[in-house]
C-alpha cells in the first residue's frame, strides 16, 4: 500500500515529482500553498456550492496569512471594506476566483517592491490606516492613496 506500480505515481498534494524525479518546482509548492490557504479557510455553504470564504474566515486568513502584506488585518472595518470590494456577486462570500483578484494584485505589489517593476494598479479605493504605515517594511496598506507609489 503507497507504494507506485509500474512507474505510476500517487496524488501529491505538492504537486508531484517533477520530471527527473527531483519533486516539486518552487513555483509548484507557491501554486499549491496559494489554493491550499484559500481551502484551509473556506467551507462549503451547502446546497452543493462550491467551499467560499465568509467574512469571519476571510478576516482569520488575512490576520493569519498576511499580517505582512497588508496593514489592518485586525481592523474589522478595514476587512469589511476588502470583502466588500472583491465580493463580485454580492453574495457575502468570497469565491476563489474572488480570492484571486486579491492575490493577483499583491503579487503586483511584490512586483513592484521587489523586481523594479511598474507600480501596481491601485487596488479600489480602500483605506485602513489613516496615516498609511504598514505593519512590516514589506506590507502593502489596504488604501492605494497611502503607499505603494498611489500619493
Amino acid at each position: 500500500m503507497g507504494q507506485s506500480q509500474g512507474g505510476a505515481t500517487a496524488p501529491d498534494p505538492s504537486g508531484g515529482p517533477s520530471p527527473g524525479g527531483r519533486g516539486p518546482s518552487p513555483l509548484e509548492r507557491g501554486l499549491h500553498a496559494l489554493v491550499g490557504t484559500f481551502y484551509q479557510y473556506a467551507r462549503a455553504p451547502g446546497g452543493g456550492r462550491e467551499p467560499s470564504l465568509d467574512p469571519p474566515a476571510f478576516q482569520r486568513l488575512l490576520r493569519r496569512e498576511l499580517g505582512h502584506q497588508l496593514t489592518d488585518t485586525g481592523q474589522p472595518q478595514a476587512v469589511a471594506a476588502i470583502f466588500a470590494l472583491l465580493d463580485a456577486n454580492g453574495d457575502r462570500r468570497i469565491s476563489f476566483d474572488e480570492y484571486w483578484q486579491l492575490v493577483a494584485w499583491l503579487c503586483h505589489v511584490l512586483r513592484h517592491r521587489h523586481y523594479g517593476a511598474a507600480p501596481a494598479p491601485p487596488p479600489p479605493p480602500i483605506c485602513g490606516d489613516p496615516d498609511g504605515r504598514p505593519a512590516a517594511p514589506d506590507a502593502a496598506p489596504l488604501c492605494p492613496a497611502h503607499g505603494d507609489g498611489h500619493q
